[in-house]
């Protein structure tokens, strides 16, 4: 499973984004050609009831790519909806006058003024904003509008947060919302409502990626210029998503202009990234190829570790996409992703990963109430790890391979009620390792881990039902079958002893495809929002999650030499059940939206390792994991100010995660059987984010995230035995490295307004962590004399300011 390079690529880091005042439209002059090109009208039925349907499509006039997270608001009604995967959105209303307001990040508003005898299609186009004013909107997805533990971002609101080097990051953007957190920076992934890195589905075009990250985590896999918009799903997760216990993360990537070809580039102090776009067949098709690569060291080498600075990185990725428009009903995309990784570290260990994958989607109407959307993929992880040294030199190759084939159907019986449903067939082959020594000389033995191969068949549901235009219900099953099958040994342990080498009794043999181990779960979801007046909205929702594959590492920040496993005979699935309540109101005619959700989460299953475990290339890897329950609980509160010369949001979250284990097979506790702090549980987590232009040209963002430390075990005591120093250590996670602090700035220096609207320029400058807080990532300890404990000392992975400079530009 070793997998080839890519070609490099990096996104747009230019924090442009161009907003237009909702009533700028309203006064604009427009002929009826001109609105006949924003928008089309067409009654489609004669209801003799009083309330009718509202639907359609929200396009982008420039090159006809369905918007994603549009909102549609009645204005007059107190109601609305966001754009589906197709950019189709469906409303129920009242006969009789309504008065509709479209709006996208980035993109002018649209006000149209209805009057609804039947159901009718609304087909929007609306234009980009390519002006530059001194109010300001942001825009994602209207709260009210947005399901319970929902997170819409698009593009151009990702593109304002200051980034690490200028390097603007899809993933860790997430990181600014309620509920999302990392263990430190430098750390791989992230962490939702309390849930370890592997309990997240991280989709790019409905395709698996398994390590989003380059370079441990300083930056995202994904390229800007090539995502559209990107959605978490915290809670109140639709049952066609499944495999990941706490969160599913969908990124869209976008189409290439179906009209005229577009060229986009950039480049900083680290890396430099070009993107291009246009039509194949005008009107009818269109690509868009991003590549992205980093070009230099400058970040290693200002590290305060030696060995970092003596060390070298760099990374590459390249995305693709092509789009087809068969005729009215059919569409076909196919995206494709590579990226790798490679990380030389003092020059004894190298590390190179790679992430690639191919994605097909075939989307139809095949009536005006039916459609179907059909989705197969390849994904692949490869992780090869050298160790150099002169004395045992050897080669570490691990991976993963996952296809799967979706058919998804949508069904509209009538103005109240909306079904989804399909089948879902997945396939996952593991690599756990393959140990070789480099070079006759070398001691190293060869060791070559059993692969593993799992197999699920999932049928899903879900129903929105519409009880009136203010009280929405979603419902939804998911079953799912796993087969753990051959060709693979598996050890048979002594019934009621502990799982050790000396506890195997027999070793049984499957042949290809026989069936190991077997599961079935019924996974429940239910979701609904509740508007009481034109302004507010509670919302709540019930998950129920299995996971079948995961992630085994005792270390508190993922690495790439971490070890995947698929549940099998020992391992039974993860599940997670949970509940969420929350309530939001808009203030002042939309100018602040304030949200607070309540969450509790139990998961049984959970897998944790025994002291001083050995997971790397171990033969018999059951012998060193535990079994425990889990649960995290929290509250997550979130203040926008949406519009405006200032925009922003203050988010905060109060949350506990913690595990508890008492394995009566292993006989071993955690703690006496105690619940104990994860390594990932930091009570407070707050992200402060302004943007405030501070002349048409010129406009600053600023950033500033607080957390509690995580989680450590430390020594307490000490005894001298035989002459020999032997540390006693604290119950697990019971002591905390420093809170972690930190700000950030940019400013963006956008082109003259009469520049040349063909090619546009804009600088963007600032200053990643600007007071230079030596934010501890771990705490190490150094042996002390017989009559002194070891002294701790912290470890700071980025401990200096770090200014940045980046140039972006567009040809169109």
């Amino acid at each position: 499973m070793n997998l080839g390079s890519a070609s490099g690529r990096r996104y747009y880091a230019l924090p442009l984004m161009l907003f237009v005042l909702p009533f700028f439209t309203v006064q604009a002059q427009t002929t009826k050609e001109d609105r006949e090109k924003e928008y089309e009208i067409i009654e489609v039925g004669d209801e003799k009831g009083e309330t009718v349907r509202l639907y359609g499509t929200i396009k982008s006039a420039e090159n006809n790519e369905y918007l994603i997270g549009a909102t549609i608001r009645i204005k007059n009604m107190g109601t609305g909806a966001i754009t589906d995967q197709q950019g189709g959105y469906s409303i129920t209303l009242s006969k009789g006058n309504v008065s509709v307001e479209v709006s996208y990040a980035g993109f002018n508003t649209l006000n149209i003024n209805l009057n609804l005898r039947s159901s009718t299609i609304l087909n929007v186009n609306l234009t980009s904003s390519d002006l530059q004013l001194d109010e300001i909107v942001v825009k994602d997805a209207n709260s009210l509008d947005t399901p319970a533990g929902r997170t819409v971002m698009q593009i151009n609101t990702i593109r304002e947060l200051p980034a690490f080097m200028g390097e603007v990051d899809i993933i860790r953007s997430l990181l600014t919302q309620p509920g999302v957190s990392t263990v430190g920076e430098g750390a791989s992934g992230f962490n939702v409502r309390g849930g370890k890195i592997d309990q997240n589905l991280v989709l790019l075009d409905d395709a698996p990626v398994f390590n989003p990250s380059h370079v441990f985590g300083f930056f995202s896999s994904f390229s800007g210029d090539a995502v559209q918009r990107l959605e978490l799903f915290k809670s109140g997760i639709p049952s066609r998503y499944g495999g990941r216990a706490s969160s599913i993360l969908d990124v869209a990537l976008k189409e290439g202009d179906y009209k005229k070809f577009r060229l986009s580039g950039g480049i900083g102090l680290i890396s430099a990234k070009l993107t291009v776009e246009g039509p194949l067949v005008k009107g009818k098709g269109a690509f868009i190829v991003s590549g992205r690569r980093s070009f230099s060291d400058y970040l290693l080498g200002v590290a305060n570790n030696q060995d970092l600075r003596n060390s070298s990185a760099s990374f590459e990725d390249v995305t693709a996409k092509l789009s087809f428009r068969l005729n009215d009903r059919n569409k076909l995309r196919v995206s494709a992703y590579t990226s790798r990784d490679d990380f030389s570290l003092a020059s004894d260990t190298s590390f190179a990963w790679t992430n690639r994958l191919v994605s097909v989607q075939w989307n139809s109407f095949i009536t005006k109430k039916i459609s179907s959307q059909v989705t197969a993929f390849v994904s692949e992880y490869d992780l090869q790890l050298e160790g150099e040294s002169n004395t045992e030199p050897f080669t570490l190759r691990s991976g993963v391979l996952n296809y799967a084939i979706k058919a998804g159907f949508g069904l509209h019986p009538n103005e109240s009620l909306d079904l989804d449903f399909g089948v879902d067939v997945n396939e996952i082959v593991i690599e756990p390792g393959d140990l070789r020594p480099t070079g006759e000389a070398s001691p190293v033995l060869p060791i070559n881990i059993q692969d593993e191969t799992g197999r699920e068949l999932s049928f899903f549901g879900d129903s929105e039902i519409r009880l009136s235009p203010r009280f929405v219900v979603n419902a939804g099953l998911r079953f799912v079958q796993f087969w753990n099958v051959g060709e693979r040994d598996v050890f048979v342990f002594e019934p009621g002893e502990p799982r050790t080498i000396s506890s195997i009794r027999d070793t049984l043999q499957f042949e290809s495809g026989e069936v190991i181990q077997s599961y079935s779960i019924l996974e429940p979801r239910v979701s609904f929002r509740l508007k009481l007046d034109d302004i507010s909205a509670i919302k709540g929702s019930y998950d129920r999650l299995g996971q079948f594959t995961h992630l085994i590492s005792n270390t508190a920040a993922s690495s790439p030499i971490d070890v995947w496993k698929l549940s099998n005979e020992v391992l039974k699935p993860l599940v997670n059940n949970q509940l969420s309540i929350g309530y939001t109101r808009n203030l002042k005619n939309r100018k602040y939206e304030v949200s607070v959700e309540l969450y509790y989460k139990q998961m049984d299953e959970l897998i944790e390792y025994k002291d001083g475990a050995q997971l790397l290339t171990n033969e018999v890897l059951e012998t060193e994991l535990l079994v425990g329950e889990g649960r995290s609980y929290g509250s997550e509160f979130s203040l926008r100010k949406t519009n405006g010369r200032l925009t922003g949001w203050i988010n905060y979250t109060y949350s506990r995660s913690e595990a508890r284990v008492d394995d009566p097979v292993q006989r071993q506790a955690i703690n006496r059987g105690e619940y104990f702090p994860s390594n990932f549980d930091k009570p407070h987590d707050l992200s402060i984010f302004i943007k405030y232009p501070l002349s048409k040209r010129l406009i600053m963002s600023a950033n500033f995230s607080y957390s509690t430390g995580r989680p450590i075990t430390e020594p307490v005591t000490r005894n001298l035995i035989d002459g020999f120093l032997v540390l006693n250590y604290s119950d697990r996670n019971q002591f905390r490295i420093p809170d972690f602090h930190r700000l950030d700035v940019s400013f963006t220096i956008q082109p003259p307004e009469k520049q040349n609207k063909r090619f546009q320029g804009t600088w963007t400058f600032g200053a990643y962590n600007l007071y230079g807080r030596k934010n501890p990532f771990s705490v190490f300890f150094r042996s002390g004399n017989e009559f002194t404990l070891p002294k701790a000392f912290r470890l700071s992975v980025l401990g200096s300011i770090f200014p940045f400079l980046t140039y972006n530009f567009k040809l169109n």
